[in-house]
């Protein structure tokens, strides 16, 4: 095939371009409402021109761009995928990280570039197929989608992709994957296939971007001194300024490491010159460098730049905006000043134990394991989502300590009772005569399921949701909402908590490495997310930044120290068996709001509780003639509180149905769709 194309093209009078650089030259012209309208120059950014090289180079599979923003990497992505539309002619896809940019990219950005080169706009068959999302270009289709729907993901096999701000798209997509696993899913059948990635980073933690240039290449583009001759790596470490103050900044510059010349903005023109600038790979241990041809045995090349090369950036404007985030004294803005001016991901300063201090929880067991030592209690927690159920379960023994048992991930849709059927059997898990003593389920995703749920299975289900901020650490609340989200008094118990209150304990836990274990087998993803979140100070206010983009344990493990708090596990061995029976302490109770029935005295609720769950647990079993007289009285005392009219009307449904539709009765009344799960 290699042979037959040079005779083809003569034989069809097609130029053949060395790269998507040298093809924009000739076939692009930008509009007038761009900053340098007129004919595409590559030469203006000569830090893409050995990455128009790698793009044409059959070697590699996959080249991974890491900058600033506004470097014009966008552009670069529309000249990689116009030229291989335009050589080849084969389905192409562009990725975003949301529907809606998406939709504007095609429909001003993309659209002008099809109108304005010559070559494509002849290809360009604007006919009643055609729509935002999709372009027929040469007999060919170019699909627009975006990284939160795994089906646009996955609709179309694909020889050519490119994914733009890959840090912003979700890490896992509707639980099927990464979006640039499920797109390279879809390449299989071209042998030829290629993809792009570009991104601006974010944190260094977590950064997707900065994760593909680590496992690729990893070169970084050096400018030639013009005091030396040497090749020198702009980055922040080496940007230096004359004040401290924003307002007073007049001159930065780069230093250079060999000869300690300062370069400044006069010398900008220069080292984007081409021939001025090269990528290199460098040796940590040695410090050597290495060029890209130096660097075998990759399939992806991957290249970083920093954002002080860039030509419509002066030296000052950076100095001034990185002072001015210093300034505001927000971890937020200095991030965002790092990653988008520096092209640098950045580093977050605060609170939060380090992975090697969680993987040092590590003790002498096997994920799945029970130890008899932390046997008094043992809880399940749940995080829902969307596309799956995320759970730990953790045993507890009266002196606080803890070990997990285990964690794992239920994978499905959580608006169908399949998957709370999974949850439900999970839960009756046993470890010989040990069971699970409570389950804590969290609200704040799907909550009418949630309510539901707990509410058909009874007191060991518990609800609970965490909130931002609270006057005190936790509240209890009664909430009853039907399908359409009405609440209802007198429904289901939850628990309202502030989660950085629980946080701090948990990382607190975790440093003192005392008390809170893990298996010796346990995966390093479960100890990033357990750490995903951060305490920075923001604005002189503390302020708690997501640090990893997945946090489901972290959010169960906070529950689990929730639970060990409201069950009051530390008491005595003599008062065990009062703690189990009691969902909360009178003394650890919020103070009582007045103004909202909903919040009261926990020592009030909890007589409320127990009769609300005996209530449910034998109207499900269909016996509600067995009720202990114990807990008749309170029945009683709950039922006087309502209203004759609701108690008339159930009353009169109870006598005429037989105990066996009791459950049908309450499901299809103002109650929680409890015909879910029926």
């Amino acid at each position: 095939m290699q042979l037959i194309l040079p005779f083809l093209s003569k034989i069809l009078k097609i130029k053949k371009y060395e790269h998507c650089g040298e093809w924009a030259r000739e076939n692009r012209i930008l509009p007038p409402e761009n900053s340098e309208p007129g004919p595409f120059r590559i030469e203006r950014t000569p830090y893409f021109i050995p990455i128009a090289l790698a793009l044409s180079n059959p070697k590699y599979k996959q080249v991974g761009v890491e900058c600033a923003s506004q470097m014009a990497k966008t552009e670069l992505v529309f000249n990689f995928v116009g030229h291989r539309m335009d050589f080849r002619a084969q389905p192409s896809m562009l990725v975003f990280p949301i529907e809606k940019l998406a939709k504007n990219v095609s429909k001003t950005r993309f659209q002008k570039v099809l109108d304005t080169s010559p070559t494509l706009s002849r290809k360009y068959n604007a006919g009643k197929h055609d729509n935002i999302m999709l372009k027929d270009i040469g007999g060919s289709y170019l699909i627009f989608s975006y990284a939160t729907s795994a089906n646009q993901l996955c609709s179309y096999a694909i020889a050519t992709y490119a994914i733009d701000e890959f840090d912003r798209c979700p890490i896992d997509v509707e639980g099927e994957g990464s979006p640039l696993e499920l797109v390279v899913s879809r390449t299989t059948t071209f042998p030829n296939a290629k993809g792009l990635i570009t991104s601006t980073p974010l944190l260094l933690d977590s950064s997707p971007i900065h994760k593909l240039w680590k496992s690729g290449t990893a070169l970084r583009w050096h400018i030639k001194c013009p005091h030396c001759g040497e090749w020198i790596l702009p980055s922040y470490s080496s940007f230096h300024y004359d004040s401290q103050i924003a307002s007073c900044v007049e001159r930065a510059w780069i230093e250079c490491d060999c000869c300690r010349g300062e370069i400044d903005d006069r010398y900008r023109k220069y080292f984007n010159t081409p021939g001025n600038g090269k990528y290199f790979y460098i040796e940590e241990s040695t410090g050597k460098r290495y060029t890209i041809e130096e660097r075998v045995g990759f399939d992806i090349a991957t290249f970083w730049i920093s954002g002080l090369v860039s030509p419509w950036r002066s030296f000052v404007e950076c100095a001034r905006r990185w002072l001015e985030a210093v300034e505001s004294k927000s971890e937020t803005r200095k991030q965002a000043v790092m990653n988008t001016v520096f092209g640098e991901p950045y580093e977050l300063i605060g609170e939060c134990p380090t992975l090697k201090a969680v993987m040092d929880c590590r003790r002498d067991y096997n994920h799945g394991q029970l130890r008899v030592s932390c046997s008094d209690f043992i809880f399940m927690t749940v995080d829902v989502q969307k596309r799956g159920i995320y759970y730990v379960i953790r045993g507890w023994n009266t002196k606080l300590e803890s070990s997990l048992i285990e964690r794992g991930y239920i994978m499905g849709d959580t608006s169908k009772k399949e998957i709370w059927q999974k949850l439900r059997k999970l839960s009756k898990k046993r470890w010989g005569r040990y069971e699970i003593n409570y389950i804590f389920i969290d609200a704040n995703w799907r909550s009418a399921f949630v309510y539901a749920f707990c509410k058909r299975y009874g007191k060991r289900y518990v609800p609970c949701q965490g909130r931002e901020k609270m006057t005190t650490p936790v509240q209890c609340l009664k909430v009853e909402v039907t399908k359409s989200g009405k609440r209802i008094p007198y429904g289901i118990v939850k628990f309202a908590y502030e989660e950085g209150h629980f946080k701090d304990l948990l990382y607190s836990y975790i440093r003192d490495n005392e008390k809170w274990f893990l298996p010796q087998n346990i995966d390093e993803e479960y100890c990033k997310q357990v750490t995903s979140e951060i305490l920075v100070e923001d604005g002189g206010k503390a302020k708690w930044i997501k640090k990893y983009s997945e946090n489901h344990f972290l959010d169960c493990e906070k529950m689990q120290i929730l639970m060990s708090i409201l069950y009051r596990i530390e008491l005595s061995e003599e008062q065990e068996e009062i703690s189990k029976l009691e969902v909360f302490s009178g003394e650890y109770a919020p103070h009582k709001n007045s103004q909202d029935k909903a919040d009261s005295l926990i020592c009030e609720l909890i007589d409320d509780t127990k009769t609300n769950a005996i209530v449910e647990e034998k109207v499900i079993e269909g016996t509600l003639e067995s009720i202990k007289d114990s807990d008749r009285e309170q029945l009683l005392e709950l039922q006087e509180v309502q209203t004759k009219e609701k108690k008339s009307r159930i009353n009169s449904k109870k006598s005429k149905l037989s105990s066996k539709n009791v459950l049908q009765v309450l499901s299809n009344s103002d109650n929680i769709g409890l015909d879910v799960w029926g």
